[in-house]
């Protein structure tokens, strides 16, 4: 367990929806207390009521999220594979009815959407492409200053989340295995974009590796990750 900081001050949240993407995935909305904004990308800490019990964080009752909508929705949305492992968080989560209330702090963004004229490649690894709905809302109402937006997802449990939802506006790529999704991925690599992942540490590793190698530059790659994200995966 961790202190808990003044950084950590808390927002009391309520379960005002519960839906079943599949027999894996749960779509959970929460009401937005009035005065929290966020930007495209942001995700905030997740906690179970008693998380701070004697003023200590029990790191077993917080997730890191992300928002799978804008502050102008007037709600919270998260998505997660549940039960998806036996962890305690993932069965209070699963376990989770309207009226149930949660805690969210520590609201962030370390992926904000850039507007430098750039074609944007958004790749994701199943339901790791909730991190980029927030990107696709933004991109539809307002383009400005980013020449395209691609979006390409290998999710092995079929979910396709948001498939069709932005047809016309970004060219959308789900598959179901890893092979095709490197085929996929080599064929749209191109210098002029820039690329954004979400998933396991791993797959971090292996895109950005295959990006570099096709000569994309390392500032041109954005990680939900620490500033020194580079380091941290143990690339260079």
């Amino acid at each position: 367990m961790d202190k808990l900081s003044n950084e950590k001050k808390h927002e009391k949240i309520t379960v005002v929806d519960v839906k079943h993407l599949d027999n894996y995935t749960k779509s959970i909305t929460f009401s937005k207390p009035k005065h929290l904004e966020w930007e495209a990308g942001a995700n905030g800490h997740f906690a179970f009521k008693d998380y701070d019990l004697d003023g200590l964080v029990d790191k077993t009752l917080v997730r890191h999220m992300s928002f799978a909508t804008l502050p102008e929705s007037g709600q919270i949305i998260i998505n997660s594979r549940v039960p998806g492992s036996h962890s305690i968080y993932k069965q209070k989560l699963n376990a989770l009815t309207i009226g149930d209330e949660m805690y969210l702090y520590g609201t962030k963004n370390r992926m904000p959407l850039i507007r430098e004229n750039t074609h944007i490649v958004l790749i994701s690894m199943g339901i790791g492409i909730t991190s980029f709905k927030t990107f696709l809302d933004e991109y539809k109402k307002d383009s400005t200053n980013i020449k395209s937006m691609k979006s390409l997802c290998v999710d092995g449990h079929l979910t396709y989340l948001y498939k069709g939802e932005y047809l016309g506006t970004i060219e959308s790529t789900y598959c179901h295995n890893q092979k095709t999704f490197y085929n996929l991925l080599e064929s749209l690599i191109d210098t002029n974009q820039s690329f954004y992942i979400v998933g396991s540490d791993q797959f971090l590793i292996d895109v950005i590796k295959k990006l570099r190698e096709s000569g994309i530059n390392k500032n041109k790659i954005y990680v939900d990750k620490k500033p020194n994200k580079f380091n941290y995966l143990g690339l260079e």
